[in-house]
């Protein structure tokens, strides 16, 4: 553990010095509704849903084994790093925020901990908002698969949005250990005041259609999303509980996961909603799968 803090300290270090984050910390308002048992998340809800993927940034690894430790040492890996929309009868969700908007600007990209990332942007969220014809202000709910800082870049841009997060992340991310879990405050700290904790699976929207489902272990309270899809296959957005399609083949998981044992577990939570619903399961991190998928402004139905 005392390894994995000194990654993520050099790596934040680095965007507290690039002015890609700072500190922010609000009053709080905490709500709790809309559980469901891992059962009851099934393929039969008949709701207008629809999805679309958002290129949020790339990232490219010196050495992949970190995140896939069945890859030879050294290995050039790029994942990578998108967000999503969901439309809902009942209102607008953004999955995950990416990379911050500004690092755009950073036209050679961004080298973290001595260049063993790179980080990249080379479209806006923003810009692909504007071509779903869907504002910022019009997000109702933001939801991470969990804080750590290539899932949480934009979080500033969702004014209106309530934020979903587990208990435990949520602690976590406003404790003394954020930096050193990889947690940048401020990026989400702005949500404060407008979050609903949850504890365990959760209904958002309360007809089975999109279902936040724990799964601890990369992080305290990581979570994936089930979206189901009334013209196709249900979808199961993966966080980064697999960041690679290899990975899952071969079981194996990033070396700074909060708890080994936990991720195992979630392992098996994912395998049950897969085959109760049918779903098709999307690696976020996964290039070659993420390249083959259609972007905004297309909607997935």
């Amino acid at each position: 553990m005392k390894k994995n803090a000194k990654i993520w300290n050099k790596i934040n270090n680095t965007l507290l010095a690039t002015g890609l984050i700072t500190a922010a910390m609000f009053s709080v308002n905490i709500t709790m509704a809309g559980n469901i048992a891992l059962k009851d998340i099934k393929a039969n809800a008949d709701v207008a849903v629809k999805i679309s993927v958002l290129d949020c940034g790339e990232i490219a690894i010196k050495d992949g084994s970190i995140l896939n430790p069945a890859l030879e040492k050294g290995t050039n890996v790029v994942a990578s790093n998108p967000c999503y929309l969901i439309k809902h009868p009942s209102g607008n969700l953004i999955w995950d925020a990416g990379f911050a908007d500004k690092l755009i600007d950073m036209k050679d990209g961004l080298d973290v901990m001595g260049g063993a990332f790179h980080w990249s942007v080379s479209k806006t969220v923003a810009s692909q908002l504007s071509e779903l014809k869907v504002a910022a202000e019009d997000v109702d709910y933001i939801v991470f698969s969990h804080l750590h800082s290539d899932h949480t870049g934009n979080a500033g841009m969702f004014k209106n949005a309530t934020w979903l997060v587990q208990n435990k992340e949520f602690d976590l991310g406003f404790s003394e250990n954020a930096q050193q879990a990889g947690f940048m405050v401020g990026d989400f700290g702005d949500l404060k005041d407008r979050v609903q904790k949850i504890d365990g699976h959760h209904d958002v929207f309360g007809d089975g259609s999109v279902v936040i489902v724990s799964t601890p272990g990369h992080t305290i309270g990581h979570q994936l999303l089930y979206v189901n899809l009334p013209k196709t296959k249900p979808i199961l957005l993966s966080g980064d509980l697999y960041t690679s399609l290899d990975a899952k083949e071969a079981g194996t998981m990033p070396v700074w996961n909060f708890d080994k044992e936990q991720t195992q577990e979630s392992f098996d939570v994912a395998e049950q909603v897969l085959e109760a619903t049918g779903a098709q399961l999307w690696v976020q991190h996964d290039k070659t799968q993420f390249d083959g998928l259609k972007k905004a402004p297309y909607f997935y139905e």
